[in-house]
């Protein structure tokens, strides 16, 4: 009898590690073939402009300047990142949430609670990242006592199939709003007290929306291009103002970089404050924009550049304290 007993045993483990190499063996599949897919997505984008280029096409144009952002589609979707949370950065207190937006997508993402919360800070990553790379950039928030919000950004919604994806600025701008609202219903957030902190493109972002919506408290901008601060050609600015017009004209949309520039936008944030951070070696978004923005900014504002640091990386180099202190220094100012 007890033999039998051990056989049953020793037949029940073989069975449960085979069952366990066959689904490791099925997550590698799965995984080849999605490296295969984003290898022939990088592909056609890297057509799309050699294309574009060649010709002075303003539709190619227009398509590479409203594309899927990120090269990664297939391997960089929420189903691949949503554990990094906690085994990447060890943050056990979380809560998975899905953002309705008013065209009726769930954005993807994460609300962190902190006990006693000095504030909400909604986190809006660059171009072409995600929620986890902001959470890189952003994680220094909880220790000061902030809780964060983080969501992929739309374009995120549409990665299996990103070749039929239309970039909207203006839609990401509501889905901001729309994240300020829905979070007002989580536990722990109080809806006087939220802010917005955007890296690169989500800097843009973050100033556009705190011109637009007072539910903002205030806003911290970490290396947001605008026009004004690169050194364009006339025939750059040419190129640009005509792919803006298509895309206005065929996509059904207000043209990007005139409404959405958020030189156009900054001074509408006060008299709420704004905080604008810049890395002196970024070699991706002029120190430049940011003087500019800081210009035309009304008070209280704030401008910091860091000496060592390259592009929405002051958190993670040698200015690391810097840094810090000075978003601590900044937020224990804030009015609510």
């Amino acid at each position: 009898m007890k033999r039998i007993a051990l056989f049953f045993i020793a037949l029940l483990l073989l069975s449960c590690k085979s069952t366990e190499e066959v689904n490791k063996q099925k997550a590698a599949e799965r995984l080849a073939e999605a490296r295969a897919k984003d290898i022939q997505w990088k592909v056609y984008v890297n057509k799309l402009e050699e294309e574009a280029k060649a010709n002075r096409d303003i539709a190619k144009y227009a398509q590479l300047w409203t594309r899927f952002e990120s090269f990664a589609p297939f391997c960089g979707n929420y189903n691949n990142i949503k554990d990094k949370i906690s085994s990447k950065y060890q943050i056990k207190n979380y809560k998975e949430i899905k953002i309705p937006t008013r065209d009726g997508l769930k954005l993807d993402g994460w609300f962190i609670p902190v006990e006693n919360a000095k504030a909400t800070v909604i986190v809006l990553h660059g171009w072409g990242s995600d929620m986890d790379f902001g959470l890189s950039q952003s994680r220094f928030l909880l220790d000061l006592g902030y809780q964060l919000v983080l969501f992929n950004a739309r374009f995120w919604n549409y990665y299996e199939n990103p070749y039929e994806y239309v970039g909207d600025f203006g839609k990401d701008i509501n889905d901001i709003e729309d994240t300020a609202a829905f979070i007002q219903s989580l536990k722990g957030v109080d809806k006087n007290k939220i802010g917005v902190i955007g890296f690169s493109k989500g800097a843009r972002k973050a100033i556009v929306a705190g011109g637009l919506y007072p539910q903002l408290k205030f806003v911290i901008a970490d290396a947001s291009p605008t026009e004004a601060g690169y050194d364009n050609t006339e025939e750059e600015l040419a190129l640009d103002k005509e792919v803006d017009q298509y895309i206005a004209e065929h996509f059904n949309q207000t043209a990007d970089n005139t409404q959405f520039d958020p030189i156009n936008m900054i001074d509408k944030i006060s008299p709420r404050s704004v905080l604008l951070l810049h890395g002196e070696k970024d070699t991706s978004v002029p120190v430049k924009c940011s003087q500019l923005l800081y210009d035309k900014a009304l008070e209280p504002k704030v401008f910091k550049t860091f000496p060592k640091s390259g592009h929405c990386l002051g958190m993670m180099t040698s200015d690391k304290t810097d840094y810090i202190a000075a978003v601590k220094e900044f937020l224990s100012d804030i009015q609510y």
